[in-house]
């Protein structure tokens, strides 16, 4: 889990550091969920969140975009939500909300997603270029 742990977030410091990133994928669910707090309930695939990001962060990427709405909300969310505009962090709370669901299922959303993405082996997980 600790490999998983630092992958996720190295993973939301190069999405937070890109959230106004805008390619030819559109919009990415990081800003959809700051700015309108819902979520697409398609799930992204093999789409990076942009060109330059590096193949290990890809898989990561590509893994969380594959994981059911609520489990990816929560990732997604608890790694790269945006600071607030007074800097401070979002609570588990207010990142339940913009999903809308409650507190405690956010959170267990939290706990499947990252069950689901400790069985990955990250190092052999292929990308199609």
């Amino acid at each position: 889990m600790s490999r998983l742990k630092y992958l996720l977030k190295e993973w939301g410091e190069f999405c937070a550091r890109h959230i106004d990133h805008a390619d030819e994928y559109g919009e990415n669910i990081i800003y959809r969920f700051a700015e309108y707090g819902y979520t697409d309930s398609q799930p992204a695939g093999d789409k990076p969140l942009c060109a330059d990001m590096p193949l290990h962060l890809k898989r990561v990427d590509i893994a969380v975009n594959r994981l059911p709405e609520l489990q990816r909300a929560a990732v997604t969310l608890t790694h790269c939500a945006p600071v607030k505009e007074d800097g401070g962090l979002f609570t588990v709370a207010e990142l339940a909300r913009k999903v809308g669901i409650k507190k405690g299922r956010f959170r267990a959303e939290l706990r499947k997603a990252m069950k689901t993405l400790d069985k990955i082996t990250w190092n052999k997980m292929h990308i199609s270029a």
